[in-house]
């Protein structure tokens, strides 16, 4: 193998993991994504219930 071939070798290699860490990144990235509008969603539907809860209870008051 001549010195071009085994440089162009390791640059091929060196390519490949770069992609597989871009990859890792961006699998932990989607998943912390979905964790964090799971957790904006639940907030909204306890704010949903909240908001009910006061308004039956000012309708109540009145």
């Amino acid at each position: 193998m001549s010195e071009a071939e085994r440089q162009n070798y390791l640059a091929t290699e060196e390519a490949q993991r770069a992609v597989h860490i871009l990859l890792v990144s961006n699998v932990a990235q989607s998943y912390f994504n979905q964790q964090l509008a799971y957790a904006q969603l639940q907030i909204a539907e306890e704010r949903c219930v909240i908001i009910s809860s006061h308004m039956r209870l000012s309708k109540n008051n009145c």
